[in-house]
């Protein structure tokens, strides 16, 4: 990254059930235990082309590894006002995606960040995450933590949606097309936030700040090209040859280049 560039503020990734922010880095000297997958990483470049600070954070559940949102955004408050990130010390990485640090001394988070100094947080602090860190995105807007949020393959409960309604925010929701029921319920989450800006007369951004994206998450074939974009130091040669066994052995279909499910 280029450490001269203004930054423009933070961006929290919040990662799924399962997951962990080393999930956002690759492994490095500040960060031996990250893991670094492909579509993270990525987030991680294009959050950082820009302009942002990536700063990822794991949740307190180290079985589930699923958010809680009373247990975990003390947490992320937390490290959000550590002098780590405040003091805007600086770590690189090759790819981007480098810099592990335990802000709480119980495996508590990993952080990437250009210097950016000044001993306060930004005024513009956005949250992104997927499954129960979607939803947490969602709760940290109505806490006044985050000023957006992307939420994503996620629907919201009905008394997150009630605070929401209380201070709306910009909110974007990218459900998985094929997932019909968490569709449904997005759907339904949107309608309400919506609503409730034309009962309100469409004051402010009440009704324009909530947007529904049914297409972005939709499933894509896995073919050489896909991996090559995607998959860090990946090369046409080895995407071949993955792709071919990956269907010699039934896992990709020959006709549509999909996932099959087993």
């Amino acid at each position: 990254p280029h450490t001269n560039q203004k930054n423009k503020g933070w961006i929290l990734l919040l990662h799924a059930c399962t997951h962990s922010a080393l999930k956002f880095f690759s492994p490095s000297p500040n960060c031996p235990d990250c893991v670094g997958l492909s579509e993270e990483l990525r987030i991680v470049r294009l959050v950082m082309e820009m302009g942002y600070i990536p700063i990822a954070i794991s949740c307190a559940d180290e079985t589930r590894r699923c958010w809680a949102p009373p247990r975990d955004i003390p947490r992320i408050e937390y490290a959000l006002n550590h002098p780590l990130l405040l003091s805007g010390l600086s770590f690189h990485g090759d790819d981007g995606g480098d810099a592990g640090r335990d802000f709480d001394g119980d495996g508590g988070g990993g952080k990437n960040e250009k210097r950016g100094g000044g001993g306060e947080r930004p005024e513009r602090i956005f949250s992104i995450g997927a499954s129960s860190g979607g939803a947490l995105a969602a709760e940290l807007v109505t806490k006044q933590i985050s000023q957006a949020a992307i939420v994503m393959v996620m629907s919201l409960s009905d008394p997150v949606v009630k605070q929401m309604r209380k201070s709306p925010k910009p909110t974007y929701f990218a459900p998985m097309p094929r997932d019909k029921g968490t569709l449904q319920r997005v759907q339904r989450n949107v309608e309400a936030l919506r609503r409730h800006g034309d009962e309100n007369g469409g004051k402010g951004t009440a009704k324009s700040c909530y947007i529904l994206d049914n297409e972005s998450c939709d499933s894509l074939p896995l073919t050489p090209n896909y991996l090559v974009q995607r998959v860090p130091q990946m090369t046409r040669e080895a995407a071949m040859t993955l792709t071919t066994k990956l269907k010699e052995v039934g896992h990709i279909d020959p006709g549509s280049n999909m996932l099959i499910v087993d």
